[in-house]
């Protein structure tokens, strides 16, 4: 870490601040839709919507995806040997995520360069090895220091143990780390704890907003 330079670790949200979902929901949607059609399921709507209590479960780990992948079919009448259907349709899904911006790769190298730690942070159902796989095709791989997610952590944000499992790790201080995200909930959270806060452009909430993740070195920079 270069000489004079208080901030030591940078915590980025996932889901809109490195990818963003909407091509995932786009092919999943319509897929899934056919898929329980050609089960004989017909009311689309409210077994879709019957997928929230299992979500839940997953993102505080109470459940592995694959549990609640199982107990979900179970539950809208899908025999258990259309498992492997089901989970190879997720996993066709899981891999249209898109980066948000096309300079993240360089702007996080820079970031490692310039010598910060870099985390993940995400409220999920998925493993660290699940993003693992994702930041290879996404080729952002062996970008970050560690990855956290809600369903191994058992603590989802903006709960100050959430962000608190990050800064254990890595054995640092509040006032040394800076969180990237977007939601208000989330930013609040982190600056509660005396973690200063950029808005990758999400809520004003944030002690800096940016519009392109290439300003990201820049604002930790003034954060400093």
């Amino acid at each position: 870490m270069p000489s004079g330079k208080r901030i030591k670790l940078i915590i980025f949200d996932a889901n809109k601040v490195i990818y963003d979902l909407k091509n995932v929901f786009q092919y999943f949607n319509p897929a899934f839709a056919n898929f329980l059609k050609s089960h004989g399921v017909t009311d689309i709507e409210n077994v879709s919507k019957s997928w929230g209590e299992f979500s839940k479960a997953t993102e505080l780990g109470k459940m592995s995806i694959q549990e609640a992948h199982r107990q979900y079919l179970s539950k809208v009448g899908i025999p258990e040997t259309y498992l492997n259907e089901y989970e190879k349709l997720d996993g066709e899904a899981f891999k249209k995520a898109e980066l948000t911006d096309t300079n993240i790769r360089e702007t996080l190298s820079k970031l490692k360069n310039d010598g910060y730690k870099l985390a993940i942070l995400s409220d999920t159902g998925r493993t660290t090895a699940d993003f693992e796989v994702m930041f290879k095709y996404l080729d952002i791989d062996g970008l970050f220091d560690k990855i956290f997610v809600s369903s191994e952590i058992h603590h989802k944000k903006p709960d100050k143990e959430s962000y608190q499992a990050v800064i254990d790790y890595f054995s640092y201080k509040p006032d040394e780390v800076v969180f990237v995200g977007h939601d208000e909930e989330e930013l609040v959270g982190a600056k509660n704890l005396g973690i200063k806060t950029i808005s990758y452009k999400g809520d004003p909430m944030g002690d800096v907003l940016v519009q392109n993740f290439s300003e990201i070195p820049e604002s930790v920079s003034r954060l400093q």
